[in-house]
């Protein structure tokens, strides 16, 4: 019995101890994505007549006006935001909004370079969000997509916001921020109709 106990007691251990080593790697996944949303705004900020992306306002708990403004103005158009964006945040309750800052940020610097291009991206699409933009998206969701809770009609357009920006996959739902949008070819835009949680 007692070395029943003692085997207990160890994997009691062992689960606390891994318990506050996954939160030491969620809190640096942290750190290095922040990390590398300002590199890339500030390698962007260095070219010329680039928008000032370190000029974008905070994103307030509830407001996402400023900055979502700030960002269809910096971007003449290349990434734009349907009214349910806003309020969707407005809602949200989202854990880390410097995060989400970060992250719309680096996704309207996206919308600019995929404008610029036409539309055509060389790589799979996610791995040019990764590699170029430091952004981690994921292109299908094939429950949201049956649901039909991803559609919007945008600039007498029908959409789908099924791609999205995914911040985190943690267990409590205020940790798993999430950026659900779609892009347009004529013109080559993203349109972001979500901004908050996990759908």
């Amino acid at each position: 019995m007692d070395a029943w106990t003692a085997e207990c007691q160890a994997l009691t251990d062992q689960v606390e101890s891994l318990a506050s080593q996954a939160e030491a790697v969620a809190a640096l996944r942290y750190e290095v994505d922040h990390c590398r949303a300002r590199c890339l705004a500030l390698e962007a900020a260095a070219e010329p007549g680039a928008p000032d992306w370190a000029a974008a306002p905070g994103l307030d708990a509830k407001d996402a006006a400023p900055l979502l403004t700030f960002l269809e103005e910096a971007n003449d158009g290349a990434c734009v935001f349907s009214q349910n964006a806003a309020r969707t945040w407005r809602k949200s309750g989202f854990a880390f909004p410097e995060k989400m800052r970060d992250a719309l940020v680096a996704l309207a610097r996206a919308s600019c370079d995929f404008a610029a291009r036409g539309g055509e991206v060389e790589d799979r699409m996610a791995e040019w969000f990764l590699n170029g933009h430091g952004l981690e998206v994921a292109l299908t969701d094939a429950k949201l997509a049956a649901s039909k809770r991803a559609r919007f009609r945008y600039d007498g357009l029908d959409l789908e916001a099924v791609p999205h920006v995914k911040l985190g996959d943690a267990k409590h739902p205020r940790e798993c921020g999430r950026i659900h949008f779609t892009w347009t070819a004529d013109p080559s835009r993203f349109v972001v109709d979500h901004v908050g949680l996990h759908r």
